[in-house]
């Protein structure tokens, strides 16, 4: 845990980079236009891992674990999230793009529940390794360098699926949609595909908004040239409309991983709790 004053400046700091990062980009990348902003989009990106990153040294590490540790990795997972909000505020605020609130609102929840992943993979092999462990800090960082780079290396590994027998069709699909959810850019990619203005205006719907697998930008990039792929969805949607209308509900990525933290990151921080009462209290006393 941080102190309140460094907590403080480290959430203005978080705005800041924000609110500035898109504004240095302007002269790099092409002008923006209504559906497509450039440096907002651009940044995001960064932000983004820059969040994810940003988790990893709220980890708690053995030598902040308290004796009767209550709930740690909660504590440090929401801590964690106010400079994630704080970020996405200010590249909202920058003057750089005419997007509603929407899509920062939705790419901040995204960047703090992959954040939450992150802590309860954490929180699990802390239970698993023990409290006086680095294993789960480094293959933490090592699982964020794997699925952030998933872009460069999954395309051959889906074609070759592709073109495998024993059901290779299907495992090739699972492993693409897997990259879609999980790869933190992949997931940002989505969320502008599906929360941007342009992505919501009924004359741009497939034209205009900004695909990462079919794109005409993106062909060469990963593997939208041959290969039907779909965005997974971000936020919970459907279960609207009458009884013989009603569409599905869809849970969206936010949700799925929220709730999954949630548990995980509780039930791992009781079990350490009890761990450590228990072992206190077996000590023999002098």
């Amino acid at each position: 845990m941080i102190s309140r004053f460094r907590f403080m400046l480290l959430a203005g700091i978080a705005f800041a980079l924000g609110f500035l990062l898109p504004l240095g980009m302007t002269r790099l990348l092409p002008a923006a236009d209504p559906d497509y902003p450039y440096s907002a989009m651009t940044a995001s990106f960064v932000l983004n891992l820059g969040c994810i990153a940003l988790a990893l040294a709220f980890l708690p590490a053995p030598e902040q674990i308290p004796a009767r540790p209550i709930f740690v990795h909660v504590r440090a997972w929401l801590q964690s999230c106010v400079p994630m909000a704080c970020a996405f505020a200010g590249l909202y605020m920058a003057p750089v793009h005419h997007e509603t609130a929407r899509v920062f609102v939705t790419l901040a929840l995204l960047s703090m529940t992959q954040a939450g992943l992150l802590f309860a993979v954490h929180a699990l092999l802390r239970v698993v390794c023990g409290t006086n462990n680095r294993a789960p800090e480094t293959a933490c960082a090592l699982m964020l360098c794997v699925l952030a780079s998933a872009l460069f290396w999954s395309g051959e590994p889906i074609e070759r699926l592709t073109k495998s027998e024993n059901n290779g069709a299907a495992r090739s699909a699972q492993l693409a949609d897997s990259v879609m959810k999980l790869s933190p850019p992949m997931a940002v990619a989505a969320t502008w595909y599906q929360e941007s203005d342009a992505a919501r205006t009924a004359q741009t719907r497939s034209a205009r908004r900004f695909d990462i697998v079919h794109g005409p930008l993106t062909y060469a990039v990963w593997i939208g040239s041959y290969q039907a792929i779909a965005n997974p969805d971000i936020m919970p949607s459907g279960g609207t409309g009458d009884f013989y209308n009603r569409r599905e509900f869809t849970p969206g990525i936010v949700l799925i991983m929220a709730l999954w933290s949630i548990i995980v990151i509780a039930l791992c921080d009781v079990l350490m709790w009890r761990n450590r009462v228990s072992a206190i209290a077996t000590q023999p006393t002098n």
